[in-house]
């Protein structure tokens, strides 16, 4: 089946080339189903260079890493230590701080 195909064949742009198999494929299928199917190059202009790969045999490393509770506990400590300094900066000692929370007696 075409999902079974498509996800066993790579189809980023520098591994697509005239003879890659989902290009044939999919030529294939269109003569089928159309008239008339021509195919045509173009040079894609852009600021990006773009490397073709000479082969399909590409490897793609993984690397098993830390759980992110670690990234959790730090970005708890750094806005625990961000909200300590905004109080620190705000009010300047704990007893303006502490003044400032109980409810004012009018």
């Amino acid at each position: 089946s075409w999902a079974s195909f498509m996800g066993s064949s790579p189809r980023g742009f520098p591994f697509l080339t005239e003879e890659s198999p989902v290009s044939v494929e999919l030529e294939r299928a269109l003569r089928k189903h159309t008239f008339e199917v021509t195919r045509e190059s173009f040079q894609l202009e852009s600021v990006y260079k773009f490397y073709k790969s000479s082969t399909y045999a590409t490897t793609l490393t993984a690397f098993k890493v830390k759980s992110m509770s670690f990234d959790l506990l730090l970005s708890l400590a750094i806005m625990a230590y961000l909200l300590l300094l905004h109080l620190f900066l705000q009010y300047r000692s704990v007893g303006e701080f502490i003044k400032s929370l109980k409810p004012k007696k009018e």
